[in-house]
């Protein structure tokens, strides 16, 4: 199944996207607008005065009422979002800025946000999960991730808490999410994901609500 995760929401209703792996489709109601090479930047931004999205790039410009997609032309590599920092604090240089997939900015107007959402299937969200550390013991991590991927299927299959945001799950509040950083930091987390691909709890058959604390005093 495919999960839509909050990223964050903006300051300046923007986002800047640089194709560092793969060439990035940009995507407007199914139909291809513009193309980005590696190394490449596009900004979209939302105009709250003419409620439109304004795209501007060097081989992408546009605007419309409608939102544009990013995709990793291979809709599996990860795309750099530029102008966002989320830094770690135990290890410098570390940024979480890239994602896997699909991005877009979308603003609600029920919160009178304007959100970055990350589109995925939930197997490569659950590798982007930051509940556990790379040395935490293997069954530790298999039994989180269990409980990681029921709670984000619940919340998949209800489709409720974040409707009004146009998203599933908040990558700060809900579950923390970092991304193509931790995959890349942690991989025995992202084989804990592997080794339990798809497994998930029930209770007479029918999913299980599973919140979960991964780390308290």
């Amino acid at each position: 199944p495919i999960i839509r995760v909050g990223l964050y929401k903006t300051v300046d209703d923007q986002m800047t996207i640089t194709s560092r792996f793969v060439p990035i489709n940009v995507l407007q109601n199914g139909t291809l607008i513009c193309h980005l090479n590696i190394d490449e930047s596009a900004t979209v931004r939302f105009d709250r005065t003419n409620r439109v999205y304004i795209l501007r790039g060097s081989s992408c410009t546009g605007q419309s009422g409608d939102i544009y997609l990013f995709q990793a032309e291979d809709r599996r590599s990860a795309m750099e979002i530029s102008d966002y920092n989320r830094p770690l604090s135990w290890l410098p240089g570390a940024n979480d800025h890239t994602f896997r997939n699909q991005l877009e900015l979308r603003y609600t107007q029920a919160t009178d946000q304007t959100w970055v959402i990350n589109e995925l299937p939930i197997e490569w969200y659950l590798k982007g999960i930051a509940e556990t550390s790379n040395v935490s013991p293997p069954e530790f991590q298999r039994a989180l991730l269990v409980a990681a991927r029921t709670y984000a299927m619940y919340h998949v299959g209800r489709g409720t808490k974040h409707a009004n945001e146009h998203f599933t799950v908040d990558a700060h509040f809900d579950q923390v999410y970092r991304g193509y950083g931790a995959e890349l930091r942690d991989p025995n987390v992202v084989a804990a994901v592997d080794a339990t691909r798809g497994k998930i709890v029930t209770y007479q058959d029918v999913l299980a609500i599973t919140p979960y604390y991964s780390r308290s005093d």
